[in-house]
């Protein structure tokens, strides 16, 4: 796997932005009036749920590092 310890910030923060709008497109879908919105979010919410991996992968190699400073 490629070394992601620099990127946690980026990664956490893709995380909070992925989840954030696939939940406000979920509650979009909830009233039937933009179909699109239904697997938009749920496709967010994965995506966010795959990221929130790689950001604990990326806080665990970066925890290494700080630990050697």
């Amino acid at each position: 796997m490629p070394d992601i310890a620099r990127y946690p910030p980026i990664i956490v923060h893709f995380v909070i932005a992925l989840g954030m709008v696939g939940i406000a497109l979920r509650w979009v879908s909830l009233t039937g009036k933009l179909p699109f919105t239904r697997p938009a979010a749920a496709t967010l919410l994965i995506l966010a749920a795959l990221a929130g991996v790689a950001a604990a992968q990326s806080g665990s190699e970066a925890h290494e590092r700080v630990e050697q400073i």
